[in-house]
């Protein structure tokens, strides 16, 4: 009779633990399924002269955003993921300071496919020059600067 009961036991145990494992996958996609690359044309880097309005260093990813003059000659103001947390973007050189409101650069994106401003980042040259993230190396696991 006690081998019964521990068997039952056993069962409803290991059922209980398969609900719950289930119940975490299920409620943990959504944070996975958001860092698709879909909604940018990855097929084509474009890059612009760009007025740095503010750049985030954030967790889940990092954001530039800045001013580049269209070719209407009229004033966009563009968001770009870095696709990178914060640990991901210090460990490719990047400070709070790199980029600063103002500062003028040329960046490499990938732009939203519904023409939107919006783009996911590639690197930045800035005004002395450096590149950003330096040659070989990737923030987002697009292909590195170098190769570009």
């Amino acid at each position: 009779m006690e081998d019964i009961v521990g068997e039952k036991f056993r069962l409803r145990s290991a059922f209980a633990a398969c609900l719950l494992i289930l119940a975490a996958v299920s409620l943990s996609a959504p944070a996975f399924a958001h860092h698709g690359y879909s909604a940018y044309d990855m097929t084509k880097i474009h890059s612009a002269k760009a007025t740095i309005t503010s750049f985030e260093l954030a967790n889940p990813h990092s954001s530039i955003t800045c001013d580049i003059v269209g070719d209407d000659g009229k004033v966009q103001h563009w968001s770009i993921e870095t696709g990178a947390p914060m640990r991901g973007m210090r460990a490719a050189g990047f400070t709070q300071d790199t980029l600063k409101p103002g500062d003028v650069v040329t960046i490499y994106y990938y732009a939203a496919k519904n023409g939107s401003p919006v783009g996911a980042f590639s690197k930045v040259i800035l005004s002395d020059g450096k590149v950003m993230p330096p040659p070989g190396v990737s923030v987002q696991g697009q292909p590195s600067p170098q190769s570009q």
